[in-house]
């Protein structure tokens, strides 16, 4: 119970109750009948009432009767629920009249009951007890919000401290990821060049194959290590774009360097064309993307052929924005993998450890929509639009 509440306690603990009446018979009836459960006290007019209120301890319930000279009940119980300090205690009208305009003056003007005169000290009693058992609860709800309130703000803060623990960890994971990763790629490629010696130096065929064959198995490690160094970069958001203007040539260099010893073994034609004369854009980072797309294209088609096609998306003042798209002959993705192999990590098939692997296109964003020969990677033009552009 709250400080307010102790107030319109009386010393012996039992609620407190202001009768207002100008009758000194009617304040007499009404505290007889009240006296064996709660203190009373009284006052003769709202003036007197007002005094009363403003200068001494509150009441839990006021019984105001509506028929009094000067201030009435209904404009004293206006101004008891326009006052911040009073607005709160509960007002029971005791009135003579006994009529629908009654009752609902009563009501409009902010009391929470009524009783008819001459009053029926049961009656009385009951209407009373029903109001302090509704305050009582009222109160009971409000503590109840407050502490739920003030567990769902501990809570809060609670998750955001842990959430910001776990934001913690994963930047020095990535860190450390990406410091690890870059320090065994140094380490890489010394053995790399070791073995390129040794192979380059060695004049039997069977040890130049086997040495060959670890230079691969070095290469390939080495190609790990730079995506994980790129999956570092993005997780922590160090990627920097470098847009600068390059030619063609320049891109389809590294895509069939990258993708045409894939495609030459399985006898897959390439066709990498469409793109105009200049090029304004971040020549590592789309080719990173484009050999993403390439090779995953050329790691699912048996035979037949891989396309990369270039189009006008939209136009950006002067200058036009390219969207890049793959198209296979290749074996298809199910219609309920298509969402699945756009997110990081993801693979049409993950139940098969002897599939082709990978780590999948990862590239969040959604395939577009193609028959069961054909996937296009429209996905890529979301890390296109707006960097790779042409005068």
């Amino acid at each position: 119970m709250d400080h307010n509440e102790t107030l319109r306690m009386s010393d012996n603990g039992t609620p407190r109750i202001l009768i207002i009446d100008d009758e000194p018979m009617g304040i007499e009836i009404v505290a007889r009948a009240l006296a064996s459960d709660y203190a009373c006290t009284f006052a003769l007019s709202g003036p007197e009432a007002l005094a009363r209120l403003e200068t001494g301890k509150l009441p839990a319930l006021i019984l105001l009767d509506v028929m009094m000279p000067g201030m009435n009940g209904f404009q004293l119980c206006r101004w008891l629920k326009v006052e911040p300090r009073t607005r709160e205690i509960p007002v029971i009208f005791i009135t003579v009249a006994q009529n629908s305009k009654s009752e609902s003056s009563t009501m409009l003007a902010g009391a929470a009951d009524f009783i008819n005169k001459p009053v029926n000290p049961q009656v009385l009693r009951l209407r009373v007890g029903m109001q302090m058992l509704l305050r009582e609860r009222e109160q009971t709800l409000r503590r109840l919000n407050a502490e739920l309130e003030q567990r769902v703000g501990e809570r809060t803060q609670a998750l955001r401290e842990t959430l910001a623990q776990v934001e913690t960890a994963n930047r020095a994971k990535d860190r450390f990821l990406a410091n690890m990763s870059c320090e065994l790629r140094i380490s890489l490629n010394g053995i790399i060049g070791l073995l390129g010696l040794l192979h380059q130096e060695e004049t039997k065929a069977d040890k130049q194959g086997r040495l060959a064959g670890v230079l691969g198995i070095a290469e390939a490690l080495s190609r790990l290590f730079g995506d994980i160094l790129e999956i570092s970069a993005f997780e922590t958001n160090q990627v920097l774009l470098n847009p600068h203007e390059f030619a063609p040539n320049d891109l389809y260099r590294q895509l069939y360097a990258a993708i045409g010893p894939r495609a030459a073994a399985k006898s897959l034609r390439l066709d990498l064309a469409g793109l105009p004369p200049c090029l304004w854009g971040d020549l590592e980072r789309l080719s990173q993307l484009l050999i993403q797309l390439l090779g995953n294209a050329v790691k699912f088609t048996a035979a037949g052929s891989v396309t990369l096609q270039v189009r006008v998306a939209g136009e950006a003042g002067n200058r036009l924005c390219l969207a890049f798209e793959v198209t296979d002959t290749g074996c298809g993705t199910p219609s309920e993998a298509r969402q699945r192999i756009f997110l990081p990590f993801k693979q049409s098939d993950q139940t098969d450890p002897t599939g082709p692997g990978g780590t999948g296109l990862g590239l969040g964003a959604r395939p577009a929509t193609g028959g069961p020969d054909e996937r296009r990677a429209a996905a890529s033009r979301e890390r296109c639009d707006g960097q790779y552009l042409y005068r």
